[in-house]
């Protein structure tokens, strides 16, 4: 019998809402332009900051063996996401 399916979900589309929010790109451009910066919401920048801290997690397990991988996201990535859920629902 077939294991369950389990969903899994994207966090680089999740971080491209929330970089939309932040309008972080908006906000690089007008600068590099000399106008004044756009607004960037810091809610949806935070979230974009936390994110980008577990795709550092992924960044530096590339190209090591699953059992690592799984090593060091339990012991990195387990926390981060336990506060970015915590962050996200308060």
């Amino acid at each position: 019998m077939p294991a369950p399916v389990l969903e899994a979900g994207c966090y680089a589309h999740a971080r491209r809402e929330f970089f939309e929010l932040a309008d972080v790109a908006s906000a690089a451009r007008k600068k590099s332009r000399g106008d004044h910066a756009g607004m960037i919401y810091p809610i949806a920048l935070e979230a974009v900051q936390r994110i980008d801290t577990l795709f550092d997690v992924v960044r530096g397990i590339n190209g090591k063996d699953a059992a690592e991988r799984l090593a060091v996201r339990q012991e990195l990535s387990v926390p981060l996401m336990a506060e970015l859920h915590a962050w996200l629902t308060a």
